[in-house]
Parts: C-alpha cells; structure tokens; sequence
C-alpha cells in the first residue's frame, strides 16, 4: 500500500485498552499509515477536535463503553466531520459477537480485534472500502448535482419551447384575423365596383332592365376570391405545421424533465415498511425532516407492490410482521429487476442471535434496534445513499 499522508487519510486511535491499540498503531505503521492517539476519552476529543479524523478506531474495556465513547466523540465533530467519518471499534476475541452486534446496530462500521492482533489483511480491507465508499458517495453528490443542471436547462429548454409555442399562436390567430379583414374589405371593394359597374350599365344599354351581368365581372370576381382563398389556406397550413413542429419539440422536452425527475426523485426515496403504525410514522417524519422522500407500507405485501411501481433507493424493513416477516420480505423485494442491490435496513426489538442472523442471511445492509433513535436512523440511511438531492 502506497503510503498516505496524514493530510490525506487522518486516523485517530481512542481508548484505555493500550494493549490493543499499541497493536493496532503498530500494523498501521507497517502499511504506512499514520495514526494519532488518546487514551481517555477527554483526550480523545480534543484530538477528534484537532485532527478531525476520517477513520476513527476505539478501544475501551468492553464494547459498551466503546460505544458511549463513540457517541460523545461523535457530538464533538463538526457536521462535515460527522458526514465522511468511518468508526471501527476495537475488541478482544472475548467480546466478538458484542462487537459484531454493536456494528449491526449502527454504532460502528465494522469491528477490529485487537487481542491477539488477526487478520492484518482485513484491517487493509476495511480501510480500503472505506476510502472506495466515500469516493462512491462523492461521485454520487457530483453526478446529482450534474443531474439538477440538465434539469435546469431542460427546464428553461421546456419554457422557451411554451413561450414560442404561445407567441406563434397569437401570431396565428392575428394572421388569421387580418387576412379575414383582408378578404372582407376586397369583398366591399368589389361589390362596390360591381355595383357602380351595373348602374353605368342600366343607365347607358339596360335602363330599367335590373342588375348588370358583365362576364369579364363576374370572372375577375370568382379568380380574386379564388387567388385570396387558396392564399389563406396555405398560409394556415404553414402555421399550424409549424407550431405542431413547437408542440412536438416541446412534449418531447417535457417527457425528458419527466423522466428526470423520476430519476432523481428515485435517488432520494425511502421505503418503510413496518406493521406498527406508530414506528412507522415516526420513521417517516424522521426521514422526511431530512429532506429524503418516503414511502410508507404497514405490510410486506403492499411493500412489494410499492417497490415495483417506485423503485427505492433504499428500504427500511422491520423483521417482525405477521404473514411474512422481514426477511422474507427482504428476498422477494431483491428479486424485482432493478432492485437486486437495494440496500435494506433491518429494525427490530429483538436483539437475539437469532434474529440478527436470520436478518445477515437475508442480505440485509444493516441492522438496527428498537426504540430507534433519528439519530442512527438518518446516519445509516445517509451512509448508503448520501446526501438528499
């Protein structure tokens, strides 16, 4: 690995266990990194201060106090900090399935044992597919924002398309109108030829005998009408296909915008699904609050129906409901095309082994435990999905 300055990557390592930690900083050191260290939690925060880490390993006595420790380091960051930061906690093999437990609750990312020191490949791993997810999640922020531009201009597209649209048909209707005046007052003008044509003609050869019928008249009369008709009527022609060519052109950008805002809309939506209605709209106001869009389904069966018809962009997944549990639910929503990687948040009440593994087989993202808190629920919905557009 090549090595990284601390500019770059800044890591922190926070806890009383020194045992661990001293073998932890030194197979950081081994691959180059460079780590800074607190041994108490006092410390630890004006190093989180200081430093501003973006992976953050503690290791305290036990995984609880591990766990207190984090969410007070956690008050101590900025808000750019909190967003990008990565928490690993340290542990001893004694205390795996704790640790394994608290990283499926949220609290942390993954856990590290520290005694005896394994694995030094994972800890490359772990480190590695943090640094490859923020870069993901950053592509994302640029892609959307790249998306909000093209919306931008497809929107001014769309009105300039419905401003010429509106000008060519008042200039229609205008036209329309004129060469109607047009063709009134040629009509006056020839009756009135006509007419005084015909006195001349009863005074001077007919008297008496009635109204003039001059063929050369009567001719030129039937060709101007003739001339002004056909003129009118490809002149209309020309108009109205031009302005269905506007019509077009702007139901054609219409349907663009509209296509990209259901991409958009997409990127930002929340499924929840979840039998007690009261969880559930907590869940939805937290989730709102944020500037995400939500879903809400009080059974798995209206869930899949919802998933199908407005694929989300993540989903929120209680593991016990009657008629099909969440895990279940879970694998069907995963075989809709489209949504075979969906990421799924698994929350119960339930803190046995066995629901935690039923909800891993599953395929779930994360898992978290009831009474939920906004602030873990919004935490791990941004970890997977970033930022609301």
């Amino acid at each position: 690995m090549n090595t990284i300055r601390r500019d770059q990557l800044p890591i922190a390592l926070v806890g009383d266990d020194a045992e661990m930690l001293d073998a932890l900083q030194e197979h950081l050191d081994e691959q180059h990194f460079l780590a800074e260290r607190a041994a108490s939690l006092e410390a630890g925060g004006r190093l989180v201060r200081k430093s501003e880490p973006r992976l953050l390993f503690v290791g305290f006595a036990d995984v609880e106090a591990s766990e207190d420790a984090v969410i007070a380091l956690r008050e101590r960051m900025r808000r750019e900090v909190f967003d990008h930061h990565h928490a690993f906690v340290v542990c001893d093999t004694a205390h795996v399935e704790d640790a394994a437990r608290s990283v499926m609750s949220g609290q942390f990312e993954d856990y590290v044992i520290g005694r005896p020191f394994i694995a030094p490949q994972r800890l490359c791993v772990m480190i590695r597919n943090a640094l490859r997810r923020d870069h993901l999640q950053e592509s994302l922020r640029r892609c959307r924002r790249q998306l909000q531009e093209v919306n931008r201009q497809g929107r001014q597209r769309a009105e300039s398309c419905q401003v010429m649209r509106d000008r060519n048909e008042r200039a229609n209707a205008e036209t329309r109108r004129h060469y109607e005046d047009l063709g009134d007052e040629v009509g006056r003008l020839l009756d009135r030829v006509i007419g005084e044509k015909g006195h001349g003609s009863a005074h001077g050869h007919r008297q008496g005998s009635g109204e003039a019928d001059d063929p050369i008249t009567r001719q030129a009369d039937a060709m101007l009408e003739k001339l002004f008709a056909e003129f009118r009527e490809q002149l209309v022609k020309n108009l109205e296909s031009w302005s269905e060519q506007v019509r077009e052109q702007h139901g054609q950008f219409t349907e663009m915008l509209r296509q990209m805002e259901d991409h958009e809309h997409q990127s930002g939506r929340v499924l929840v699904v979840d039998d007690n209605p009261l969880d559930a709209k907590a869940m939805q106001k937290w989730i709102r609050e944020e500037g995400y869009s939500v879903d809400v389904a009080h059974d798995p069966y209206h869930a899949l129906t919802q998933a199908r018809e407005k694929p989300p962009a993540l989903v929120v997944m209680d593991l016990v409901m009657p008629g099909m549990d969440g895990a279940r639910a879970t694998r069907e929503i995963h075989k809709i095309p489209g949504l075979e990687r969906v990421p799924v948040l698994m929350v119960s009440a339930s803190k046995t082994k066995e629901s935690v593994m039923k909800a891993v087989h599953a395929r779930v993202s994360g898992y978290l435990f009831k009474p939920l808190s906004r602030e873990g629920l919004v935490g791990k919905i941004r970890h997977f999905i970033g930022e609301p557009r």
